[in-house]
């Protein structure tokens, strides 16, 4: 289990025990009704917005380090490059998903406003959603910033001491 499945988990044990033993925590609470609604859509949807953009250039970057190390075998760099994608892509997607996911929780909400239990939940879902956003953004700029990092973004293949094309060097730490 990765830090951010522990964190994801905990906080929603967090909210289970919070709407059920003290509902009003989550929903009598004016800062967080106010911040669970419109606002909370704005910062999310501006969150995917980046995020998106941020996808594509790693998508942009890779495409770029392939081509300078692999110019013999593209097909091959993409091959080694898929599994990196593929997570970058996975958390794009989780970040749409999440966005979607507090929008029917808000709505939700919205539907049975005098239930405090109902209310609880949603705001936390809610919440919830923010912090999967937060941690899928933390990743995607770890990605970036090893990417940006690494010897292949700065130097290219043709430079790097012992290259061997099916184990291409990895970021420094």
């Amino acid at each position: 289990m990765t830090t951010s499945h522990a964190i994801i988990v905990a906080y929603a044990l967090f909210v289970a025990v919070a709407t059920l033993c003290k509902p009003q925590f989550l929903s009598g609470n004016s800062f967080v009704d106010s911040l669970a609604g419109p606002d909370l859509l704005s910062l999310l949807s501006v969150i995917l917005a980046i995020t998106f953009a941020s996808v594509a250039n790693i998508h942009l970057s890779l495409n770029q380090i392939i081509g300078r190390v692999y110019s013999k075998n593209i097909e091959h760099g993409q091959v080694k490059a898929a599994p990196t994608r593929r997570e970058i892509n996975t958390n794009a997607w989780l970040l749409f998903y999440a966005f979607l996911i507090c929008a029917g929780a808000l709505f939700g909400r919205a539907l049975v406003p005098e239930n405090i239990y109902v209310h609880s939940a949603m705001n936390g879902i809610a919440f919830g959603m923010l912090l999967v956003n937060i941690l899928v953004f933390r990743d995607i700029y770890c990605t970036v910033f090893e990417l940006a990092a690494s010897d292949l973004a700065v130097k290219g293949a043709e430079q790097l001491p012992e290259y061997n094309t099916d184990t291409p060097p990895v970021a420094n730490d």
